[in-house]
């Protein structure tokens, strides 16, 4: 008995197979897959292959068949020239974050405008383009940093609204791990802001002294970092013993704990800024072939007057931040230089040698000179010593502004005094440098003239630690070996190596921060699936009117794609979801209203109203449909024979 119940149940399922294949070749023989081929180029940086293939298997619930490549170009050298229509999407593991600098990407020939959103070779620009550069302009030519955090963000969410070229993906993290005797140190704002707050609270191994800290630097065959050269860049060494004339947050808003210690606006064109007294230029001395053992090294002479500079003789005034920035907004002199075109005036106030005034305009600025870093940014540069470096040569020059400048003219970088400087530079922030021996190390001593304002807090604040020293060693065994006390790496150094074991490893501690780098999807509007024509023909759905085809699918795409499985899955969990154009360091400027949370129903909502239906696929649905009936019907069968066998137990 028991075997006939078997044999029918399996005949049962047998007929309903065969039906099922019968139903599925004669009702969805005539339809495809998938709607349509995308085309993903990637990255060869770490893990990109891996999210790009989880990208692909999420877009195959949207009925859009993806593959990928590996760019065909040098990272470094910029993105690809891309033949219209040929490339599909570009996805990238590291693109720098467009904070503050949109004309870069969005331009006629920003970085993103091959992509088909702004350029003259495009038989027409994508819609609500046009819109979107004029916000640009708008809250670019603002001064006013409310307002313009304000613009800014109304900005992000028009952009990724109505147009959606960039899709973020992840914000990349930075890792530092210090030895857990070290107290005060805040990574967010880096060691040396950290500095006038840290402390070690006894030794960890190796360690000689707690008035001394240990740091890692690939030390050049010169010895030094260049501050005539380089800009102002996170913990590199000039920030340890130079001071930017303005201290902005970690996320870019500007604060009155630096050299500037207050400004106001005569009108909007028109800023005052004050000084902070009692500050002295550090001795001026000559370090070329101190070793830090015999002797002492001789101080440098400047170029105005011979002047030199003993620590105590040497005022910061404004006569020192007017020559700093017209330095950086005049094109003869060498460096790194912002150019500052909307300063059209900038002199020391007649009255007061510790104020000095900024006349901008915003309005009237040449097109290559577009200001691709704004007024608070512009100012967190490093002060030079004009009594030092500046000229009694009077040569007339201009700024990019139009500024008549003397004392800066083509080959003042080749006088002795510059010569000199980029070896032996000195400045006015926490430390002196005391000696420097090329690939060996770096010692820094304690400046007692620093002024003692704290950057994070903004207190008067007392530095404890006399001694910063950097080692060029190798850094993990240094820092394993008690030699270092801080390290520092990106999140895929972190994932993929032993750094990871340091968190919960009680000598240490771990510090994590954004790091201002983003995954990104840049999509190709010149494709005739998630672009091309589509751009400019618009939706019927209700409420979706103002959207054109394109975007639906370009937002479909965004919608379908799984960020929490992936950064689980890939990254262990080690990024950050971005669902901003803005990176999530710059937390202030980041609007977060316009976000696609992974949700396939929106995605299919938006497919939907393209034109793109899901009934119009040969899609897997008969198996969510019979696959459950399917197994429903074998499993009251087999209960059925139980039950049968379990009655005719109890009957005999």
């Amino acid at each position: 008995m028991i075997r006939k119940v078997w044999w029918k149940t399996l005949l049962v399922f047998v007929i309903i197979i065969s039906s099922q294949n019968h139903f599925t070749q004669n009702s969805y023989a005539k339809k495809p897959d998938f709607f349509f081929d995308l085309f993903f180029e990637i990255s060869y940086l770490e893990n990109a292959e891996k999210t790009a293939s989880y990208v692909i298997d999420d877009l195959k619930n949207i009925g859009i068949n993806a593959s990928f490549g590996s760019f065909d170009y040098l990272f470094f050298c910029g993105p690809p020239k891309i033949p219209t229509g040929n490339l599909n999407c570009l996805y990238d593991i590291s693109i720098g974050n467009i904070f503050r600098t949109p004309y870069y990407y969005f331009d006629d020939d920003g970085y993103w405008s091959q992509y088909g959103c702004y350029k003259n070779d495009f038989p027409y620009n994508v819609s609500y383009m046009n819109e979107s550069m004029e916000m640009i302009e708008e809250f670019q030519t603002i001064t006013n940093i409310n307002t313009q955090i304000s613009k800014y963000k109304e900005w992000q969410d028009f952009t990724q609204d109505k147009i959606l070229l960039v899709l973020p993906l992840f914000d990349l993290h930075r890792y530092a791990f210090a030895w857990n005797n070290l107290k005060g140190f805040d990574y967010n704002w880096g060691i040396s802001d950290s500095l006038p707050y840290m402390f070690f609270e006894g030794l960890h191994e190796n360690q000689n002294s707690v008035e001394e800290l240990n740091l890692y630097k690939e030390i050049s065959h010169s010895g030094i970092v260049n501050p005539i050269t380089e800009y102002f860049f996170e913990d590199k060494i000039n920030t340890f013993f130079m001071e930017p004339l303005l201290k902005l947050t970690p996320d870019m808003i500007p604060t009155k704990r630096g050299l500037i210690k207050d400004w106001e606006f005569v009108d909007e064109n028109h800023i005052k800024f004050y000084m902070r007294d009692g500050i002295f230029w550090s001795p001026s001395y000559n370090i070329t072939n101190y070793d830090g053992k015999s002797g002492s090294p001789t101080l440098m002479a400047g170029l105005k007057n011979n002047e030199t500079s003993i620590g105590s003789n040497q005022k910061i005034t404004a006569y020192d931040a007017v020559f700093t920035l017209l330095k950086h907004s005049n094109t003869k002199v060498e460096g790194y230089n912002k150019f500052l075109p909307y300063v059209r005036e900038l002199y020391v106030d007649p009255e007061d040698n510790l104020t000095f005034h900024m006349k901008t305009d915003f309005n009237n600025i040449p097109v290559e000179n577009k200001p691709y870093n704004l007024l608070w940014e512009d100012l967190q540069v490093f002060c030079l010593p004009e009594f030092f470096l500046n000229s009694t040569n009077t040569t007339i020059t201009h700024s990019s502004g139009g500024i008549r400048t003397w004392g800066l003219y083509d080959g003042i970088w080749s006088t002795p005094q510059w010569d000199s400087y980029r070896i032996s530079p000195f400045g006015c922030g926490k430390y002196n440098i005391n000696h420097s021996i090329p690939y060996e190390r770096i010692v820094l001593e304690k400046n007692p003239s620093w002024h003692g304002i704290g950057a994070i807090d903004g207190n008067t604040r007392e530095i404890i630690i006399n001694k910063v020293r950097f080692l060029y060693k190798p850094e993990m065994e240094a820092f394993e070996n008690g030699k270092i006390d801080i390290i520092t790496a990106f999140s895929y150094d972190y994932t993929k190596s032993k750094l990871k074991n340091y968190c919960s490893d009680s000598d240490f501690h771990c510090y994590t921060k954004t790091s201002g780098y983003q995954q990104v999807i840049v999509f190709n509007l010149y494709n005739e699936y998630i672009g091309g024509d589509k751009n400019f023909e618009f939706l019927v759905a209700v409420g979706k009117e103002d959207y054109t085809k394109g975007l639906a699918v370009r937002k479909a795409i965004a919608y379908a794609i799984n960020r929490e499985r992936i950064n689980e899955e890939i990254f262990n969990s080690t990024y950050s979801i971005s669902q901003s154009l803005i990176s999530q360091k710059y937390s202030s400027w980041r609007s977060k209203n316009m976000v696609y949370n992974y949700n396939l129903t929106a995605a299919w909502e938006w497919m939907e109203a393209a034109g793109y239906h899901k009934d119009s696929l040969r899609a897997s649905m008969y198996r969510t449909i019979f696959s459950p009936i399917i197994i429903l019907i074998f499993v009251i069968t087999l209960k059925s024979v139980k039950k049968n066998k379990r009655r005719r137990e109890i009957h005999v």
